[in-house]
């Protein structure tokens, strides 16, 4: 993770005269420019979760010819495996694409923990001294002359069982609520099909939670929103792209011939039942009930 915790030190280097001179809203300067470092790592993977989500929409493309090979293929389920893996391929759809956002973002995830891990390395004084950062940086001398970082009452470098039980512990508590009600708001979509998966989520949050200094609790608190903000975005995404895709005749026709390839009989099949260009879109969450 150093490797990639270099790079980022250098981008939260740059933004620590933006966050000081904004004063981060009654935060330390050095959780303000990583909040906005958090913020620039999630914006520079929007992209490639835009692209996943049309993707996803010729996916939905697909699946709505399979019941015809499914009718087809009857109980050869070795063949029709084979057909619908041919389809996607050549219809340059992967189930496995969603994939390819959590190979980007988890090593960007994982370097910058190491890189706030770095941050809070003290010196033999008590005050912090930072890796990662140019010594000779405004940043480098904030953190060397401090020995907490304290935002809004709260000092970052704590957990909550190091806090104690005592009033302080309130402001700790409720960054810890916060957490895992995002992130059982996060896990809504799955809680119907996928309840054990949904559940490990959530009291795993919990527990990486309390168990995590402050710093990175209120860093998730701020991912988490910006997560479930950008939902409706791709979705609105997807049912442009599955709209766009469902009324191309020409598209429909490729799919169509497509899927005629890898029928048993060679039966050319016609578009779902309904569709007529400009008509008959389907919206793609229907798809999936």
């Amino acid at each position: 993770m150093t490797v990639i915790a270099v790079p980022l030190g250098l981008c939260l280097w740059l933004l620590f005269p933006l966050a000081d001179a904004s004063g981060s809203l009654g935060a330390d300067p050095v959780f303000g420019a990583a909040l906005l470092l958090l913020l620039l790592v999630r914006f520079a993977s929007l992209p490639l979760a835009i692209r996943t989500t049309r993707k996803a929409a010729r996916m939905d493309i697909a699946k709505s010819f399979f019941p015809r090979l499914r009718k087809q293929y009857g109980s050869d389920r070795e063949g029709l495996s084979r057909a619908i893996m041919a389809i996607q391929r050549d219809l340059n759809v992967n189930p496995l694409n969603s994939c390819l956002l959590a190979l980007f973002v988890v090593p960007l995830l994982g370097g910058f923990w190491a890189l706030l891990k770095g941050l809070t390395i003290r010196s033999e004084t008590g005050t912090f001294a930072p890796r990662f950062i140019p010594e000779d940086s405004a940043m480098y001398r904030h953190l060397n002359s401090i020995t907490d970082l304290y935002t809004w009452g709260m000092d970052l470098t704590l957990t909550v069982p190091e806090v104690g039980l005592c009033a302080r512990l309130t402001p700790y508590l409720l960054g810890l609520t916060a957490t895992v009600a995002l992130q059982c708001v996060q896990v809504r979509p799955q809680w119907r099909q996928h309840r054990p998966v949904a559940v490990i989520l959530v009291v795993g949050s919990f527990g990486a939670t309390y168990l995590l200094p402050i710093f990175f609790v209120l860093l998730k608190v701020a991912d988490s929103i910006f997560l479930i903000a950008q939902v409706p975005f791709l979705k609105r995404v997807k049912r442009r792209e599955f709209t766009r895709l469902r009324n191309d005749p020409v598209f429909m026709a490729s799919v169509a011939e497509l899927v005629a390839d890898y029928l048993p009989n060679q039966d050319p099949p016609q578009p779902p039942h309904g569709h007529s260009p400009g008509r008959g879109a389907v919206d793609p969450d229907d798809l999936h009930r």
